[in-house]
């Protein structure tokens, strides 16, 4: 019986048997002496829960009584999980999806809403505030954002929409990664990671002060071969750079920049390069204790040769300014935001397959398009008593594509005890079309009949709407060693935009405002401190869809289990352990019906800290439970998940 097939409650049970024996074998609480008990107390550290969240209200506020379902991952979290993807580390939050398709294409996705999880459209990312959602065709392309695991302070997971803060495609949820200041990562670190299929990870990053000014700069190189049964090698360079400058004791401001580039595998002939930039700066100014006012502003630059091996680019101009209040008995947050968005992509060529056939260089051309959005939010929390909050929130944002929408916001969250909180929402949000969806019009020829395929992008197409309510429960207990976590929710969600064969023309796609859906679940998660040295996780997520099509898209069951020892003598342990049942893809056109088979993956990382936790060696195992298995369909162009095997050292020096 392969372990997947083992009834769930006997595969924890059995992990978590696991754990306790190899624990026990090591170290007995009972038993540690005298000598070890500063370390244990250090070790612990990393256990505190952090009672502020800063995302679902985009300013800083208790965790019990946020207005959203939000989940929160460390930079110890990361750390210890032994993951060398970000995309790995979504894999411990209940409520997401993650699908890796091959070394460096991965989807990410909320609730269940993964139609299509390799673009994993309806999920909003940012960077310290920068928006890397992608308009060409509304994904998240993980592989080209300038970002090392090593700089991240934290992740702020929110599921379910949150378009009332951040806007138009923050549809089915929010991942904002929030990297670490200069000034506590003064010093030298360097990492070097070695693996199977030829996997390698290199990391240097330095950081200093002189006078006001903190800064860091982070450097590295990521190789690997890539997935089995697929052409998919991976080289990545890249480097990240921040500085912070202190204008006085009311005034602070930051400029931070990076790049990313290298090649990407798309078949054995197609090895395209990738070219990333970007450039922010932040000013922030407090006037008092209760004001605050900031204000950001970014550009994004990206060169991709992801089209059929061919250029498309990206400009991104952002500015946003926002005002914080708190008051005695409320918390407003009020802004205003002005994006442009320019693209040259051949998907926007207008080129029929005879014109792509009959060019000798097989170029699509790079059409031009851009758009302007604008918006206004707000946010307004009244504490009517000391048990009882309501929030309000509103963004108007108006869109060249489909003109203006409106995505409100109502929540009560209620504590009848301190420790204790429920909370109830209801909200609507948008996901614009990409510009793929309402501008495309190309064709290419194919070997196969009607001999060519193409795209016609649909100028009437309406965003995508959703409705979405949201019942909560939070709750600390034994002494607030154990957390715990229920969020149910209903989506009810109309105008999904797909795409079907136009009528008459078996070659080309036509995008359509084509079905509606009803999503529903249940998101458990706990987590609970058994001892100094000792943390156990567990999660569990039902989703069921209504839409006879989509449904199979939705992954019905998930479970994880997480135990982290930190033992005497510098040493560490962690073990990840993920269920996730299957998925089923209907037939397209010439792509047949598929089945993605569940799976169990386990995940293990063990280290030695030496020389006063300046140098670390970690043994690193993935997916050890299963040699290989498919996460998206092989029809589909992905590839095996293989069991993987790293080493990774790490040194640092000269820090405070």
């Amino acid at each position: 019986m392969r372990l997947s097939e083992m009834p769930v409650t006997a595969m924890l049970a059995s992990a978590l048997c696991c754990s306790i024996m190899m624990c026990s074998s090591a170290v007995s609480a009972d038993r540690l002496t005298p000598e070890h008990d500063l370390e244990m107390e250090d070790l612990s550290f990393f256990y505190d829960e952090d009672d502020l969240v800063y995302s679902v209200s985009k300013r800083a506020e208790q965790y019990m009584q946020a207005p959203s379902a939000v989940y929160t991952i460390t930079d110890e979290d990361i750390k210890y999980s032994g993951a060398k993807k970000i995309t790995d580390v979504f894999r411990m939050v209940p409520g997401l999806d993650v699908v890796d398709i091959n070394s460096f294409y991965s989807g990410v996705q909320s609730r269940g809403y993964s139609f299509i999880p390799k673009y994993a459209r309806e999920m909003l990312v940012l960077i310290d505030g920068r928006t890397v959602y992608t308009p060409e065709i509304n994904a998240t392309f993980w592989d080209q954002i300038p970002l090392f695991l090593e700089d991240i302070e934290r992740i702020e997971v929110i599921r379910g929409p949150n378009a009332a803060i951040y806007g138009a495609n923050a549809f089915n949820g929010v991942i904002n990664i929030i990297t670490k200041d200069p000034e506590d990562v003064q010093g030298a670190l360097v990492s070097a990671t070695i693996g199977n299929q030829d996997s390698q990870w290199e990391t240097a990053r330095f950081g200093g002060t002189s006078g006001n000014l903190c800064y860091r700069v982070t450097a590295g190189y990521q190789e690997t071969d890539g997935f089995r049964n697929v052409a998919d090698h991976l080289r990545k360079p890249q480097v990240t750079a921040r500085a912070d400058y202190q204008l006085d004791a009311t005034q602070h401001v930051s400029l931070q920049g990076g790049y990313t580039g290298g090649e990407r595998e798309l078949s054995r002939s197609v090895q395209p390069d990738v070219t990333s930039f970007f450039l922010m700066t932040k000013y922030e100014k407090s006037f008092n204790a209760h004001n605050k006012l900031l204000v950001q502003y970014y550009h994004d630059y990206r060169n991709s040769e992801m089209t059929f091996g061919h250029a498309d680019k990206l400009w991104e101009e952002d500015f946003e300014i926002q005002y914080n209040r708190d008051g005695e008995k409320y918390n407003m947050v009020i802004g205003a935001g002005l994006r442009y968005d320019f693209v040259k992509h051949g998907f926007l060529s207008g080129q029929t397959y005879q014109e792509y056939a009959l060019n000798g260089t097989h170029d699509l051309s790079l059409k031009k398009q851009n758009n302007h959005i604008l918006k206004l939010f707000g946010n307004y929390t009244y504490r009517l008593n000391d048990q009882l909050n309501i929030t309000g929130a509103l963004m108007a944002e108006d869109n060249d594509f489909v003109g203006t929408m409106l995505s409100p916001k109502a929540v009560l969250v209620y504590l009848p005890t301190e420790n204790n909180s429920l909370r109830f929402s209801i909200s609507r949000a948008y996901r614009t079309p990409s510009f793929i969806e309402n501008e495309a019009d190309f064709a290419v020829p194919v070997e196969f009949r009607p001999f060519y395929l193409g795209q016609e992008g649909n100028r009437d197409l309406k965003p995508e709407r959703m409705v979405a309510y949201e019942l909560g429960y939070r709750g600390k207990f034994l002494n607030n060693t154990l957390t715990a976590n229920i969020e149910t929710f209903y989506h009810n969600i109309n105008n999904i935009i797909l795409y079907s064969l136009k009528p008459n023309d078996p070659g080309i796609y036509r995008f359509e405002n084509m079905r509606s859906n009803h999503v529903r679940g249940v998101e458990a998660s706990f987590a609970w401190k058994l001892a100094d040295w000792w943390r156990l996780t567990m999660a569990y997520t039902y989703q069921k869809a209504t839409d006879d099509y989509l449904k199979g898209l939705v992954i019905e069951n998930k479970y994880s289990m997480g135990n982290r020892f930190m033992l005497p003598r510098g040493f560490a342990a962690n073990m990840q352990l993920y269920y996730v049942g299957q998925t089923r893809h209907e037939k397209e056109a010439w792509i047949p019906a598929t089945t993605v088979k569940d799976y169990t993956r386990l995940d293990v990382r063990l280290s030695k800290t030496f020389f006063r936790e300046k140098l670390e060696v970690a043994l690193i195992g993935q997916n050890l439970l299963d040699p290989r298995h498919y996460e998206y369909p092989p029809t589909l162009s992905a590839g095996e998940a293989y069991r993987a095997f790293m080493l990774e050292i790490s040194y640092s020096f000269g820090g405070k």
